[in-house]
């Protein structure tokens, strides 16, 4: 009897443990944003190799198709992993120095799987020898995927904060 009671006094402890630690999915939302931020950002002239490494982890937050809507203009990501990590090699090579940050999170779930995020988006960089300072509103759409559990983009939208 005592050891019966021993086991579900420590799966109970386990449950629990598991339970109160684990990250909420909120969290793992807002993850997903600091781990773009890191993706992306660049501090002066890297490796080649860095350079695709950061671009194959920012791939992996974005769902193939991603549609990006930015400065008037709808991009949508292509469908193959190797042409989105080109896309964004070139992105990261504008600038020597790049920093994004995502601040104020705020996040919606319409189900179990989907989640609107809304955001303040701050870009800092030296793009084609001009220094650049943004400060823009990030609306979202993350969908968490299926196999991994990971959340990523599935839909972002830049605009003016006097817009919003």
């Amino acid at each position: 009897m005592n050891k019966i009671l021993i086991v579900l006094v420590l799966a109970a402890l386990a449950f629990a443990g598991w339970y109160f630690l684990s990250p909420s999915e909120e969290a793992r939302v807002k993850e997903t944003f600091a781990k773009m931020s890191a993706a992306l950002d660049k501090d002066g002239n890297e490796p080649n190799l860095e350079s695709i490494g950061k671009a194959r982890r920012a791939v992996a937050l974005v769902e193939p198709g991603c549609t990006v809507e930015a400065f008037g203009k709808t991009f949508t990501l292509s469908k193959v992993v190797p042409d989105i990590t080109q896309q964004v090699v070139a992105f990261r090579t504008m600038a020597t120095h790049l920093h994004l940050s995502f601040e104020d999170i705020s996040v919606k779930f319409t189900d179990k799987t989907t989640a609107e995020v809304s955001c303040d988006f701050f870009y800092k960089g030296d793009d084609f020898g001009w220094s650049v300072r943004d400060a823009r509103v990030l609306d979202a759409t993350l969908r968490k995927d299926r196999e991994s559990g990971r959340w990523r983009f599935a839909r972002a939208r830049l605009s003016n904060i006097l817009e919003k």
